[in-house]
């Protein structure tokens, strides 16, 4: 099982959150969402009565997470969730979540850190899938028309193959609680206007770590999956 991630650096969160919030589609107001969580109750008792979709692969999925969404008291505590039937999985093949950051104004920045857990045919538990403890962070980037850093979770899937079905979540030990990232200094920051791009590039430094709080909801275009051929070699 491979983990990677990446960030842009932490000296440059300002400029970069400068950028975002003048974004309309950038915006959310994780207010809302933080309350409703506190108060979440399990829709259901086991995974059968669970509702899954049907998940391709090749292609990228988008997938939105909020609080008008069912919750499930998983293993790591409630959550909201989304649930898939997988393709025949083959080896040498990997699933692959983006989760983008979700700028709230006034509010901070906050990352869903997605976990996975894995069903076999009669939709028992093969295995959950948790974060790793650091996560590194990828650079800035054009993410589906807007200008936001991500967090990218690979899982091997050799170990995996008897899985049918996989489910997204987070954990409740993670949702508002700081979790480590690392920015890197090798922010990649074409998307940006030059004014930016310069004020970015004079505050490249080296590599840092910090804390970004975990989200109970993955808005919309902020996460998406994948299942493709592994990169791992």
């Amino acid at each position: 099982m491979t983990h990677m991630m990446r960030f842009t650096h932490p000296s440059v969160a300002v400029a970069i959150a400068l950028v975002c919030f003048g974004c309309q589609n950038g915006r959310f107001d994780i207010v809302p969402s933080q309350e409703a969580y506190k108060v979440a109750i399990a829709c259901c008792s086991n995974f059968q009565e669970l509702t899954y979709t049907k998940l391709a692969t090749g292609r990228a999925t988008g997938v939105t997470i909020m609080a008008s969404d069912q919750a499930y008291a998983f293993s790591t505590g409630i959550s909201y969730f989304k649930a898939f039937e997988l393709p025949t999985l083959q080896p040498k093949s990997e699933i692959v979540i983006e989760s983008a950051e979700v700028i709230s104004p006034g509010v901070g920045t906050f990352f869903f850190y997605p976990l996975v857990t894995f069903l076999d045919n009669s939709k028992q538990v093969i295995a959950t899938v948790n974060q790793p403890a650091q996560i590194p962070v990828l650079p800035a980037s054009n993410h589906l028309g807007m200008t936001q850093s991500t967090i990218e979770f690979h899982i091997a899937l050799d170990d995996y193959l008897a899985a049918r079905y996989v489910i997204i979540h987070t954990a409740a030990s993670l949702v508002g609680a700081p979790h480590q990232v690392i920015y890197h200094n090798d922010a990649q920051l074409s998307p940006l206007v030059p004014p930016i791009v310069s004020i970015l590039d004079a505050a490249k430094g080296p590599d840092l770590t910090t804390t970004i709080p975990g989200s109970p909801v993955a808005p919309a275009s902020v996460l998406q999956i994948e299942i493709r051929k592994s990169t791992a070699k």
